[in-house]
This record gives C-alpha cells, sequence and structure tokens, in this order.
C-alpha cells in the first residue's frame, strides 16, 4: 500500500501516537479505522437526516410507508409460517 504524509495540528498528533502506543499499533492503522469509523458515521447521519426530511411530508412518507407494506407482504415468501422446525 502507498503511504503518503498528510499534515496535522501537534494536538491531533499528539493524541494520535498516545492512543497507538495504549493499543501497540501502528499511527496509520489507528488513522485508517479511524476515519472509517467516520465516513459509517456519516453515511447513518446522512440517511436519517433523509429519512427525517421525508418523515417531514406527509404525503410522501404514507407513499414511503404504503411501499414498504407491501414488500413486507412478500417477506415470507409463500411460507406458512405455522410450521415449526424442529431441530435434531
Amino acid at each position: 500500500m502507498a503511504m503518503v504524509s498528510i499534515r496535522v495540528s501537534k494536538e491531533t498528533q499528539d493524541v494520535l501516537r498516545s492512543i497507538a502506543e495504549q493499543e501497540h499499533r501502528p499511527m496509520s492503522t489507528i488513522t485508517d479505522e479511524a476515519l472509517k469509523a467516520y465516513r459509517k458515521e456519516l453515511l447513518w447521519r446522512r440517511a436519517e437526516a433523509d429519512y427525517a426530511r421525508l418523515a417531514a411530508n406527509e404525503d410522501q412518507f404514507r407513499q414511503y410507508q404504503e411501499e414498504i407494506a407491501l414488500w413486507d407482504s412478500t417477506s415470507s415468501d409463500g411460507l406458512d409460517l405455522s410450521d415449526s422446525y424442529e431441530h435434531s
């Protein structure tokens, strides 16, 4: 993997170094994991904001709920849910 240098504040470098020492792992690994976690957080924040925007529009939200109900009706895929599965 190619490595590059980035500029960070002294405080950020100190925090990164401290975490890396505590975890006995390279600073680059800590940085990679932190950025992956941040990207995941952003994804969920944006999804929640989009959902809130949808919920704020009564007509669109009703249509969305109707579509979800339609898809939910396919979830059993014709299976008789009264059947129980026996484990041997």
